[in-house]
Order: C-alpha cells, then structure tokens, then sequence
C-alpha cells in the first residue's frame, strides 16, 4: 500500500497494482489517498477505491462516461466519510478529563476539542502561544490537534487509557514560505515541544 514511484503529478502516484491519487484537504489540512484500480471494455468500466483513512472501500460500475469518478471521489464520498469520522471521533472522545490525583492541590485537566487545557495549575494554551508557536512572524492563531498513538495501558480498574500526541500549528503563518509550501508543517514538528501528563476522563 505505498507508492512504488511518484509522477510529475504530485497527486499521483503508482503503487503495485494501484493508481494512487491524493485528495488535498483544506480544514483539517491534510492529503488522503485513494488507493485505485480501474478496468474498462468498450463503454463500460469498474473501478475499486480504497481509502485506508476511514477503513473504507468500494467499486463503482459504469456504463458510458467515467469523467465524474474524480468529482464523486473528491467532492463527495471523502467529505461524507471524512465528516462520519469527525463524528464518531466527538462521540468517544470529547468531553472533559482531569486527573484522578488524591493531592487536591494538582489542577490537571483538559477540554476536547480543545477549548481548555489545565495542567498542574499552568495554563497550556497560553504555554503554547509563548513557547510552541514564538517563532511565528504572524498574528497567533493557535492551531491544536491530538492524535492517537498505539500507547495504551491497563489501568486496575479494568480500563484502558489511550495515549495521544499534541501537535501545534500557527494557523496565521502563510502557506507558502520562499520556495518551500508549508501547508502542513504539522508534520515535521511533531517533536518540537514536548510535556508528559496524565489525564482520565
């Protein structure tokens, strides 16, 4: 499932047995790709779509002209699966969590999706703003998103913790920055600022 070569589209690339299109998003801003494979006698076609982001795949059988796949893809199915995820997502995790500390003294808690982060007593918000986000040349607009990592642990009340990573984005830095584009550079700050808690809903 990865790309064996990569063309002069950056959009597309070829894997074994796949045609592999990148379906740019803006909010959140991010690239899922569709891992294709098309066939097709005379006027009639089928073609498989897998989009391994949402666990989801389907054939599309076609007779006559198969020009709107893209359009159907793109404008349609990953926005659908795209706001499915995003529900399920608000439905197990958003809430409020705080630690179960026996020293009433410790504030820890935090607010998804994230509308307040306390740790220790210390505001991270504004943590992120001074330390994160310093070096941005712009108005700070704080960008915050989790995401999961395969770290769990079980705990002796039977439940299993799930740990998540914290990645911070100015979402006033422009796009592009001299030659580089930097739509995501999420990605490759993923280790910049680094600060360990424990939070139980």
């Amino acid at each position: 499932m990865k790309p064996v070569t990569f063309t002069s589209d950056p959009f597309r690339s070829v894997g074994h047995a796949w045609e592999i299109q990148r379906v740019s998003l803006q909010d959140p801003c991010r690239v899922v790709d569709a891992y294709t494979k098309a066939r097709d006698i005379g006027s009639y076609a089928s073609y498989l779509i897998l989009l391994p982001d949402y666990d989801l795949g389907f054939t599309i059988l076609v007779a006559g002209s198969a020009s709107l796949l893209g359009s159907l893809i793109g404008g349609i199915v990953i926005p659908a699966a795209e706001a499915a995820a995003g529900q399920q997502a608000e439905d197990v995790y958003v809430g409020h969590y705080q630690t179960n500390a026996d020293d009433p003294a410790i504030n820890s808690s935090l607010s998804l999706g994230i509308t307040q982060w306390i740790n220790n007593g210390t505001d991270m918000l504004a943590v992120i703003v001074a330390y994160a986000l310093s070096s941005s040349l712009s108005t700070i607009k704080p960008v915050i998103r989790l995401y999961p990592t395969s770290l769990r642990k079980q705990t002796a009340d039977g439940n299993s913790p799930q740990a998540f990573r914290a990645v911070f984005q100015d979402a006033a830095v422009p796009a592009v920055i001299g030659s580089f584009q930097q739509n995501c550079v999420i990605w490759g700050q993923a280790d910049q600022a680094i600060f360990e808690t424990g939070l139980t809903r």
